[in-house]
């Protein structure tokens, strides 16, 4: 399709071309994997040379911190836009609705060169 890069999350790229005829089936090579009730922060790095809106399925997190600065009180989304060239956002969450969610950059053609993983609950 002419891209010269490919985008990862949590350092593997999702090929989201292998879906199966029969729906929307995938397998994640490195889901984060959460157990219910507990909270988890992951920190968000853009190095690239495009922005990245990241959205989190089936949850909302908390802003609590931008490039390094902690922020209290931090607003509650589930889209973040990290903006390109070493910018960082740190989101916490509550893994408070089992099941497998999509965490992926909003730019849909991100996402089809690999920039999505899934929140995985565990038994």
């Amino acid at each position: 399709s002419g891209w010269i890069h490919t985008f990862s999350l949590n350092h593997k790229l999702w090929d989201l071309a292998k879906f199966k005829k029969d729906g929307m089936v995938a397998t994640n090579p490195k889901p984060v994997l959460v157990k219910e009730n507990a909270k988890y922060c992951m920190k968000i790095q853009n190095n690239g040379h495009t922005g990245h809106p990241m959205h989190l399925h089936g949850h909302s997190f908390q802003v609590v911190e931008l490039d390094g600065e902690k922020i209290e009180n931090g607003p509650i989304r589930d889209t973040i836009q990290i903006p390109p060239r070493c910018h960082t956002a740190k989101i916490c969450f509550k893994a408070n609705n089992p099941g497998k969610w999509l965490f992926h950059c909003h730019m849909i053609e991100h996402v089809e060169h690999g920039m999505a993983t899934s929140i995985e609950y565990q038994v």
